[in-house]
């Protein structure tokens, strides 16, 4: 199980988050997009070509079973068009907590090692059930009345669980999102102290919220006894405290696609583009990033 103080050059990532994201966004961005065009143009051939050409083939019992490829557009893999779970979780700015769960999702036995086409890890905002125009959920930048934060929202990353593996694979996301935490004196506090205000407080989604079959595992997880109340929606921050939400009833909101695996690595991101899972959500690409 990777834990989050294992992380490669953590500490360079949650510099980029919080108050310092405008400051770096225009070198960052403009030489990733002149980088990933060529990445895309030569992967994304290979990676549908694979797609379309291969099944996956898994043991099952005695024999062998075939699963059919998945069709280039879907939400996402197999893993969630079988009925997965889907959970939630934020401490931050989701940059770094992307980036931390795609190790675990990529280097963690209860995931199986998942490669970069099952990877399901999504930046994204959750906590509040108000809407903007059109339905949209932004970034800053975008219309008048989708800004998320306005709307209650905070910044989250969606994982898949596999039907069957649903408490194994919890654990190991929990481990990474508790063990993120710093403690100071008898409080824990985020790793990046520039992550405050409500856009950025500690939130976990979960169907059935605290009353659903997950919520033990988040208090079995809760090693430095950190408060865990239930999100009503549109939050403060609070210090030492996890707001747990009703996925169902406080959905995710995909973020948009420049925001996606910010941290790379570089060929998970064109592998997720070609398989369109990161496609514009209908908010504005370029934000206030220029």
């Amino acid at each position: 199980m990777v834990g989050y103080g294992a992380l490669e050059n953590f500490s360079s990532e949650a510099d980029l988050c919080g108050s310092n994201k405008s400051e770096h966004v225009v070198h960052t961005v403009r030489g990733y997009v002149r980088s990933a065009t060529l990445l895309i143009l030569s992967a994304a051939a290979a990676v549908l070509l694979c797609v379309a050409f291969s099944s996956v083939v898994r043991s099952s019992g005695g024999g062998m079973q075939l699963e059919s490829p998945v069709p280039k557009g879907e939400i996402a893999s197999q893993q969630l068009a079988g009925g997965n779970t889907m959970v939630y979780l934020g401490n931050g700015c989701f940059w770094a907590r992307q980036y931390a769960l795609v190790r675990v999702e990529q280097h963690s036995p209860a995931f199986r090692d998942r490669d970069d086409a099952h990877v399901t890890a999504l930046a994204g905002y959750a906590g509040a059930t108000a809407l903007g125009p059109q339905g949209l959920v932004c970034y800053h930048g975008g219309p008048p009345g989708t800004l998320y934060e306005t709307l209650g929202d905070c910044e989250v990353v969606q994982v898949a669980l596999d039907k069957g593996a649903e408490v194994v694979q919890f654990k190991a996301l929990l481990h990474s999102f508790f063990g993120s935490f710093v403690r100071n004196a008898a409080v824990m506090l985020r790793p990046d102290p520039q992550d405050a205000g409500g856009a950025y407080r500690s939130a976990i989604g979960i169907p059935g919220g605290v009353d659903g079959p997950l919520m033990p595992l988040i208090r079995d997880s809760n090693v430095d006894g950190m408060q865990l109340l239930a999100g009503k929606g549109g939050e403060e921050d609070q210090v030492n405290l996890v707001w747990i939400y009703d996925s169902g009833k406080f959905a995710f909101h995909r973020a948009e696609e420049y925001h996606q695996f910010h941290k790379g690595p570089s060929a998970l991101k064109t592998t997720q583009q070609a398989l369109a899972r990161i496609n514009p959500t209908g908010c504005p690409e370029k934000g206030n990033w220029r």
